[in-house]
């Protein structure tokens, strides 16, 4: 009786000592604009994160222009049940954090898909727990839902005698997922709530995967609704279909078409050496990765992210082409460099492009500051040539930003090569007064 008396004292005491470390610090304030873009302590913030990463790898992560770590490898329910050392370690990753001007969201969703992983909470509330971490600086978030769209597994739906049609997870109904969204903004009315989608089980039907049962659209409209920042995950070079990064893209659009305009949107891509259903997988090249981040900015991300994990040969947090971890920190600069425009520009121009090859590229036009900018991608490995035509313009030119060159534009339209996934990125200035350019 003693030893369980002290051991409940000591828990109590840790708790308290966690409680009041963060209630000393002041919560980072997250809101959305107009656009659904994010502000973080009243600065527009475009989120990168990474995906369950392990507290020793912040530095590394930070080189390459991630702010944001979504769901810890280390101290999260998910992997292992609350205990009082799984918390104190869910603050060491948000202190560290906080050190790096980083942020940190914490998964909760095991609370409902996992009862066993709430541990030493089995007696006590959600709310508890999330009053621990919900005051302190570096929490940006709470995610409740990690691909329910996947719905039961195929020898789970054989059994049951639904192979041939998908089936919901236990407690991953539309309505389930309105209660957890509930119960969390109950606890913490000042966080956003994220819910997190499988983009590979977006596009099941479109692609015809086999793998699977496509999720009737239904469930995805109706499960969107319960969020703040919805998003999907898509690795094609890591599933070994690097041929289709147009992947990404007819999964951003529906994400769009999910969020009904209302949630922000999060893209996270390829970027690590995964092997974890395929053996025959290439680490994505940097041309793969900058193109996966393109598209999906270009057709409607305000946020993005990347899983840098691996399991094959062996386990590794982070395992990607040196090459393109080194050149990932210089990407993501030029990205931040560019969130105005990405994130508030607005304009009531138009953009058409002609490609030698039918949607092999893809563009959007934004005009912030004074200045209208161009975004355009070669989706295909092959390079491609492109007529791009910017409505509302006459003669005008562009600096293709980080090449040192400029195209004309005559009638609004100009020309451009692209290699295989190349990107190119162009501004277009006020005109001096008495030119031809369009208003």
């Amino acid at each position: 009786m003693a030893k369980r008396k002290t051991a409940a004292c000591r828990r109590v005491a840790v708790l308290v000592v966690l409680a009041g470390a963060c209630g000393a610090a002041s919560a980072a304030e997250v809101t959305f604009g107009a656009n659904r873009e994010m502000y973080v302590d009243g600065k527009l913030f475009l989120p990168v994160h990474a995906w369950a990463a392990a507290t020793a790898d912040l530095d590394r992560l930070k080189a390459m222009g991630v702010n944001l770590v979504l769901g810890f490898g280390d101290g999260s329910m998910t992997w292992r049940p609350i205990s009082d050392e799984s918390i104190a370690q869910m603050r060491r990753n948000l202190d560290e954090c906080h050190k790096r001007g980083m942020y940190g969201a914490i998964l909760v969703s095991a609370w409902w898909t996992d009862p066993a992983k709430r541990g030493s909470f089995a007696d006590r509330t959600l709310a508890d727990y999330i009053a621990l971490f919900k005051d302190h600086p570096a929490l940006l978030g709470w995610q409740i839902s990690i691909e329910d769209d996947m719905g039961l597994g195929r020898a789970q739906r054989e059994a049951m005698g639904a192979a041939d049609r998908w089936v919901p997870r236990p407690g991953g109904n539309p309505e389930d997922l309105k209660a957890r969204y509930q119960a969390v903004k109950q606890a913490d009315p000042d966080h956003p709530v994220i819910i997190m989608h499988s983009g590979g089980q977006m596009i099941a039907g479109l692609r015809g995967f086999t793998w699977t049962q496509p999720t009737p659209e239904t469930w995805y409209m109706q499960a969107s609704r319960h969020c703040d920042i919805l998003y999907h995950d898509l690795f094609p070079v890591a599933n070994n279909t690097a041929e289709d990064l147009q992947q990404i893209t007819d999964a951003t659009r529906l994400l769009m078409k999910y969020g009904s305009g209302e949630k922000h949107l999060w893209v996270a891509v390829d970027a690590g050496d995964r092997k974890r259903w395929t053996t025959r997988s290439h680490a994505p090249t940097t041309a793969e990765i900058r193109c996966e981040l393109w598209m999906a900015l270009i057709n409607g991300a305000h946020g993005l992210g990347f899983d840098f994990t691996s399991w094959k040969p062996t386990w590794a947090s982070i395992r990607m082409d040196p090459q393109a971890e080194k050149q990932l920190g210089p990407e993501m600069a030029t990205i931040q460099g560019l969130k105005e425009p990405i994130l508030l520009g607005q304009t009531t121009r138009s953009v058409k492009v002609a490609a030698d090859a039918p949607d092999s590229v893809q563009a959007i036009v934004r005009q912030y500051g004074g200045s209208l900018y161009v975004f355009a991608v070669n989706n295909e490995p092959q390079p491609r040539t492109a007529a791009i035509t910017v409505s509302g313009l006459e003669a005008a030119a562009a600096a293709v930003l980080g090449e040192d060159r400029m195209v004309e534009l005559r009638a609004g339209t100009f020309s451009d090569a692209f290699g295989g996934h190349q990107v190119h990125l162009y501004r277009i200035d006020p005109s001096p007064p008495g030119s031809r350019q369009g208003e």
